[in-house]
């Protein structure tokens, strides 16, 4: 894949999972996860460090470039869709499960809701970075 091709990708991917993030998490399920916060205080800040968030999620903007552009090497918007979705799935299980069996910042409901939000944000932002690399040649 060229240099070129991987960058607008990762960014598209980026910019996708970043603003699904906020769309997602920061206004359609911010009052489930209030209410369903483990027993730990504190572990939230008050206005989020968004220069650190935007880059955690460029970062899922490259694995997903990675996997779908190189590993499976798909391109289009359905396959980023399906290869999005079930990655997605994996980490936020994967995350999730682990975090809850080792600290109090969330309860079993939010444990088990949470990682098919991560299969929507993935998902989606795999249907970008497909659409992108079916695009750029």
């Amino acid at each position: 894949m060229s240099t070129k091709r991987f960058v607008l990708a990762t960014l598209a991917g980026g910019i996708a999972v970043f603003i699904l993030g906020g769309l997602l998490y920061g206004v359609l399920t911010v009052s489930f996860f209030e209410a369903n916060q483990g027993s730990a205080v504190g572990v939230m800040r008050e206005t989020p460090d968004y220069v650190h968030l935007f880059l955690g999620q460029l970062v899922f903007g490259a694995l997903l470039t990675v996997v779908i552009g190189t590993w499976a090497g798909q391109s289009g918007a359905g396959a980023g869709l399906r290869l999005g979705a079930v990655l997605g799935a994996l980490i936020g299980f994967a995350t999730d499960l682990t975090m809850f069996g080792v600290t109090n910042v969330s309860n079993i409901t939010a444990t088990l809701v949470d990682p098919f939000i991560v299969m929507v944000q993935l998902g989606l932002g795999g249907a970008v970075v497909g659409a992108v690399l079916a695009k750029v040649r």
